[in-house]
């Protein structure tokens, strides 16, 4: 049986949950934040505090641009678009620009979104719109494209691509080794 002091992390060794901390998946991280910020268990502390290591401002933009990308590709060359579809493509664009303004997690609700990013713009007015005929119709409800929605995210997907940060390195292991062996200290008997 491994000691508790000699067991240190690998990519092999522990595929999960670390290497998806340490490679800064995106919904991992944001997982991570919100049970951490749920739980005031001691151990989480020392995770909490690599949360800010492990996020790749890199990945969370390029994440979130394939998202928009891809919704956009699949959902939005058609004469009536489903508003969730218009929803799926523009959450991911205010996110992406979060990332690249305030380097770190966006939030979740799109006004937080908005009147950080927006605030008394058209698209804020129009996004705004379209969550309140989601929440008052039917997320499947059909509405007619907009030129406007369609050349912002456009425009958002070709500004962001260009402004996209530079791959970052891993942090290094030694952190998350140190925090995982604290982790076992302090929740095993």
């Amino acid at each position: 049986m491994l000691g508790k002091a000699n067991f240190t992390l690998s990519r092999t060794a522990f595929p999960h949950p670390f290497v998806l901390f340490v490679s800064s998946v995106v919904n991992f991280l944001h997982y991570c934040s919100l049970l951490m910020a749920r739980y005031q268990h001691p151990a989480f502390q020392a995770m909490r505090d690599l949360l800010s290591l492990s996020f790749n401002h890199h990945a969370s933009v390029q994440h979130y641009v394939n998202m928009a990308y891809n919704n956009k590709r699949q959902w939005l060359d058609r004469d009536m678009i489903k508003i969730k579809k218009y929803l799926y493509t523009i959450r991911p664009l205010l996110c992406a620009q979060w990332v690249l303004q305030h380097h770190s997690q966006p939030p979740m609700l799109y006004h937080e979104l908005l009147s950080s990013l927006h605030p008394g713009t058209e698209i804020e007015a129009e996004v705004q719109s379209l969550v309140r005929r989601k929440q008052d119709l039917n997320e499947l409800d059909l509405v007619p494209r907009s030129d406007f929605l369609t050349e912002w995210i456009e425009q958002g997907l070709s500004t962001i691509v260009a402004a996209l940060p530079k791959k970052a390195a891993l942090p290094p292991w030694e952190n998350y080794n140190a925090v995982f062996r604290q982790l076992l200290k302090q929740t095993t008997p």
